[in-house]
Order: structure tokens, then C-alpha cells, then sequence
């Protein structure tokens, strides 16, 4: 029965007369109107759009950073500059000279159209910061509890590097400094090797790297004074400056020995330095 309806369509499709070559060619035009590309053209089409979204949208990603960065609030002193990337929010934290959290009390923008700021919880010691801007600097005015002095910040965009997390250690007793007579952090102003040290890298040219045994530590002979990086507390010998870093980990500056004691929680650990 299906064959017999075939058959029969077809014989009345060749009864039919020709189509009218007008209606033909408004058929035609209609179809170009609204089909203007070959599929060939759509696909082609598809995959350079798709090209030149990527290239808009994809750009490289910038070398994270994470300081620790000392600050003084005498007049004269040096301002440290937080570099930010747009897509990238960056956290400022506060600490005292023992390492401590700091709380932030207020802050403000210079430029608060171009940046966003939030503070990370109330009373939080923790600044996040994502520029708005593809270019730009301004600077960020920090009020700290307790502290009459603000902290002076500078800000600038940069597409190279961005801190994912900058440490800013004002150096000077906060509300959670231990008390006068405790192990608190002594650096003076410019100690630009013991920073070095802190942080891990950018030690000054004729740094010599010694070998420590016996503790996980990194050690560093300059000039006349060795370095020492570690999370364990110096116990021996007497150190000239230290740095505490709000991760735990501390920098001590230090007269030449081959054997230093530092302290495990209540061990004491035994360490020996050589060239």
C-alpha cells in the first residue's frame, strides 16, 4: 500500500506544470536574505570569533608576590608600594614588631573609584584590595587600633607582578606585643639585608649561602654577620637584630658560629654552620 502511495505522489509531481521562474527567484532571494552565509562561511565565522575572543580575553598571568615588608611611622621613613593586577584581589595584612595581628581601625582610598577595598571580617587585621582600573596608582591611608600615626601605603596596578599577599610589619609595640622583657623583633631602619633574610630572596650581591645541619634553616654569611631564616627561635648565641614574620618564620643577624642552639617547642635543637 505504501509503494502505491509513492507511485502515485509521484506521477502527480510529474503531472504538475513547471514553477513560475519568478516565484523561483523570489524563492532564491528569500533564502539568500535570510541564509546570507554558506555553511562553510558559519563555521568559519564561528572559529575566527572564537580567536579573537581568546586573544582579547586571555592575557598572561603576573608573577605572585608575598612580602613582608617593615615599617617605620617616624617622619622620613620609607613607604611601602603594594603592586596590584586587575582580575586579582590581594591581601594587606597589619602586624606589630613581635609579629602579632594588628587590627585595622579605619581606612580610605585615595582613588575609590579605581579600587575596591573590603575588610576581611570586624576588627580583622586583613585588607583585600582588587583594582577596578586596567592602569593607575594612588595610595591607602590605614588607621590601626590604639595607634594615633596611620600607615601610609602606595598602591599601583601593575599587568608583570601582583602580591597576592603582602605582610606590613610596623615596628612598634601593638595591643598584642609581648610585654617589655619578652622576645620582641629589634631591626633598625634600612636593615635592608635582614629583610632579605626574612623573605628568602634579593639577598645583597657577595651573600655567601652556608650550610646548616641538624635544624631546617636557611643561612647567609655577609659582610661580617651571618643571617639566619627559621621558624625555631634563636636561644644561642646572642643576636644583634631580629625580624618575625606573621607566618612564624624569623630572620636573626648574628656575629660568625659554627654551633647554634634553637628551641623545638621544649627541645632544644643543636645546629652547626658551615661554609
Amino acid at each position: 500500500m505504501l509503494i502505491g502511495l509513492l507511485l502515485s505522489a509521484v506521477a502527480q509531481s510529474e503531472e504538475r506544470p513547471p514553477a513560475d521562474p519568478d516565484r523561483a527567484a523570489g524563492f532564491a532571494d528569500a533564502l539568500e536574505e535570510a541564509f546570507p552565509m554558506t555553511p562553510e562561511m558559519i563555521q568559519t565565522y564561528r572559529e575566527t570569533h572564537a580567536a579573537n575572543e581568546a586573544a582579547i580575553l586571555t592575557r598572561v598571568e603576573p608573577e605572585p608576590l608575598m612580602d613582608a615588608m617593615p615599617v617605620w611611622l617616624e617622619p622620613g621613613a620609607s613607604i611601602p608600594v603594594v603592586k596590584l593586577t586587575p582580575g586579582i584581589a590581594s591581601v594587606v595584612g597589619f602586624y606589630d614588631r613581635s609579629g602579632q595581628p594588628w587590627s585595622v581601625r579605619q581606612y580610605i582610598l585615595g582613588d575609590g573609584e579605581s579600587y575596591e577595598v573590603i575588610q576581611l571580617g570586624e576588627d580583622s587585621n586583613a585588607l583585600a584590595i582588587a583594582p577596578r582600573a586596567r592602569v593607575g596608582w594612588s595610595n591607602l591611608v590605614v588607621a590601626l587600633t590604639g595607634e594615633a600615626t596611620p600607615v601610609v601605603i602606595r598602591v599601583r596596578i601593575s599587568a608583570e607582578v601582583t602580591h597576592y599577599r603582602a605582610s606590613i610589619q610596623i615596628m612598634k609595640a601593638g595591643p598584642g606585643s609581648p610585654s617589655p622583657g619578652e622576645d620582641i623583633p629589634r631591626i633598625r631602619a634600612g636593615d635592608a639585608s635582614l629583610l632579605a633574610a626574612l623573605i628568602g630572596y634579593d639577598l645583597p650581591d657577595g651573600a655567601q649561602k652556608m650550610q646548616i645541619t641538624g635544624v631546617e634553616a636557611d643561612v647567609w654569611r655577609i659582610g661580617d654577620d651571618l643571617f639566619l631564616r627559621t621558624r625555631n627561635p634563636l636561644l644561642s648565641p646572642a643576636w644583634s637584630a631580629h625580624l618575625a614574620a606573621a607566618d612564624g618564620i624569623r630572620a636573626y643577624r648574628l656575629k660568625p658560629h659554627t654551633h647554634l642552639l634553637l628551641a623545638d617547642g621544649e627541645r632544644i635543637i643543636r645546629a652547626r654552620v658551615s661554609p
